[in-house]
């Protein structure tokens, strides 16, 4: 029996062998990298993280120290490269194979597109190359292509700090039972981070109004999900718009949903999703 967390062969019952899962090898082998010289944890925090041995995690980094492969990877690297340099063993012919992606033509389609996403794209690229990519993969790589094209400003936020508000895509047709006209809606979504609490409903427009009052029904909503009675969020939210309201005029803003209604996390992060009556 060979070694499973090297990604080859495995034993069966009754004998004989078959190939492991070495994309889940691959995998792990990845981010034992990423988290050393990405997060810089220690060998037994990886081993607990990547649920395999200390002794696994020893040998992957010394491997790569040895071959000068460090995190993230080279350019134009994929897994078979990867396992060459720190295994020696030969390419397959059916990975070299595989064609890439144009990460620049799929780039400009969804910059010209706004509402065109990956996997469309990928369904097309199947569709021309049926031994291309998986969608992971294919993801995977676009995403290491997109990272080199432009200087990303890393933020941080902290848990329960901001409340991330927006409309989502494009506006939503309603239908009427009765069978009145069809109204266009926008869908508006409050995501507090860090929690699972999320909230959406749906509002007649993008104007000013409908914006302060979809704050104002996320915090109320969140308020009960807490345990607050009715009477307690409603005294709540109309304190808070009070103080937003004496700060817009005092300091001559604009309404700020981000820190009017900037939420604390329930105890246990529940998920509401309501849409507006």
């Amino acid at each position: 029996m060979l070694d499973n967390t090297s990604g080859y062969e495995v034993p069966l019952e009754g004998g004989g062998t078959t190939l492991p899962m070495k994309r889940l090898f691959m995998r792990k082998l990845k981010e034992v990298l990423r988290l050393r010289h990405e997060l810089g944890l220690g060998q037994r925090q990886i081993a607990r993280s990547c649920s395999i041995g200390h002794g696994t995690v020893y040998e992957y980094l010394r491997r790569a120290q040895e071959a000068g492969v460090s995190w993230p990877l080279p350019e134009g690297w994929d897994e078979a490269r990867l396992e060459e340099a720190l295994f020696g063993h030969p390419l397959r012919r059916y990975e070299t194979r595989r064609p890439a992606p144009d990460s620049a033509h799929l780039h400009q389609e969804l910059q010209s597109h706004r509402h065109l996403a990956l996997q469309l794209l990928w369904e097309e690229y199947r569709q021309a190359h049926p031994d291309g990519y998986g969608y992971s993969h294919f993801c995977e790589l676009y995403q290491r292509w997109r990272r080199r094209l432009d200087v990303v400003l890393r933020q941080e936020h902290k848990a329960g700090e901001k409340l991330f508000v927006d409309y989502a895509g494009a506006t939503i047709p309603v239908h009427d039972p009765q069978g009145g006209p069809v109204r266009q809606v926008s869908l508006f979504v409050a995501v507090l981070g860090a929690s699972n609490y999320t909230y959406a409903e749906a509002t007649e427009s993008q104007e000013l109004e409908h914006w302060i009052a979809s704050h104002i029904r996320a915090f109320y909503e969140h308020l009960l999900a807490r345990g607050k009675t009715k009477m307690q969020a409603l005294v709540a939210v109309m304190r808070k718009l009070l103080h937003a309201i004496f700060g817009m005029f005092k300091h001559n803003q604009t309404f700020d949903g981000h820190k009017v209604y900037a939420l604390v996390p329930a105890a246990t992060p529940t998920l509401v999703a309501q849409e507006a009556a």
